[in-house]
């Protein structure tokens, strides 16, 4: 495993937007805390090889998701009109029952417990919809 991943932002974001083919973020917000974190992992974390291809693979697949975000928005700004009730939050220490609660809520059909898919990839591929 090569230790020259590069985690700089300019890098990290050339490479997110060759993947989509897409270019908008939605603000500069991201940016400083983005610059934060791989000044952080450059400088303070003393990652291994491993751990700085994994740190490159999870910011990347971030960006890809934002970006897909933010052009899904675009296309379909009636999204951020939908109403949804509030959500339900479980909180608690390890071990104290709260996966269980979880899944006993997700059986009852008043509740919407989302798949580990749908929060990893919130917006849907450019393939994943017909007709787009």
């Amino acid at each position: 495993m090569s230790s020259n991943v590069i985690l700089e932002v300019p890098h990290l974001l050339a490479a997110a937007r060759q993947a989509t083919g897409l270019t908008r973020l939605d603000g500069p917000d991201l940016m400083e805390p983005l610059e934060r974190l791989t000044r952080a992992l450059n400088t303070e974390a003393n990652l291994t090889a491993a751990g700085r291809q994994m740190w490159a693979e999870r910011l990347h697949g971030i960006l890809v998701t934002r970006l897909r975000a933010c052009d899904w928005f675009e296309r379909h700004p009636e999204i951020l009109e939908e109403q949804l009730p509030p959500p339900v939050v479980i909180l608690g220490l390890g071990r104290t029952g709260t996966t269980l609660l979880q899944r006993l809520l997700a059986a009852d059909e008043r509740f919407y417990a989302a798949a580990w898919w749908e929060c990893r990839f919130p917006v849907p591929a450019p393939d994943d919809i017909q007709g787009e």
